[in-house]
């Protein structure tokens, strides 16, 4: 029997959450091979100016990682503490791997560069968490 135009796919889920989670993947893997390649880039000493700036830059470029990547988890099942900690270990050794493949490319792998990676990658994760928590929070309230 063909199914109606308004029942959910044999999958559960909703088309626009397929186009969703579809979208998002190919955000963090084009997000990542961006990422791989900007990090191995010759250096390009004397852009940034000011003592840490690289530091910055290294949370704010593994806080979009993280974020694309919990968005993704969140899109395709459950965004609970065990899927949440893999990510945040799988990533964390992305980022220790993108660090210590560098010297191969004449860049120097920092251990500060790692622990600012580590924080960029919590903090997007935390925010992802915390979105699909209040969302969640909300949703229960509306409920009667």
């Amino acid at each position: 029997m063909p199914r109606s135009p308004n029942q959910p796919p044999a999958t559960g889920r909703p088309a626009r959450v397929r186009w969703l989670s579809a979208l998002l993947g190919a955000g963090l893997v084009l997000y990542t091979g961006v990422l791989i390649v900007a990090t191995h880039l010759p250096s390009v000493g004397g852009m940034i100016r000011y003592p840490g700036a690289d530091k910055v830059l290294h949370v704010l470029a593994y806080t979009v990682l993280g974020t694309l990547a919990a968005a993704v988890i969140g899109s395709t099942r459950e965004l609970s503490l065990r899927n949440l900690t893999t990510l945040l270990v799988v990533l964390a050794l992305f980022a220790a791997a993108d660090e210590l493949t560098q010297p191969w490319f004449s860049r120097q792998a920092e251990l500060g560069d790692w622990i600012a990676d580590c924080v960029g990658v919590g903090l997007g994760i935390g925010g992802v968490a915390l979105g699909a928590s209040r969302r969640q929070h909300h949703a229960n309230e509306e409920k009667p």
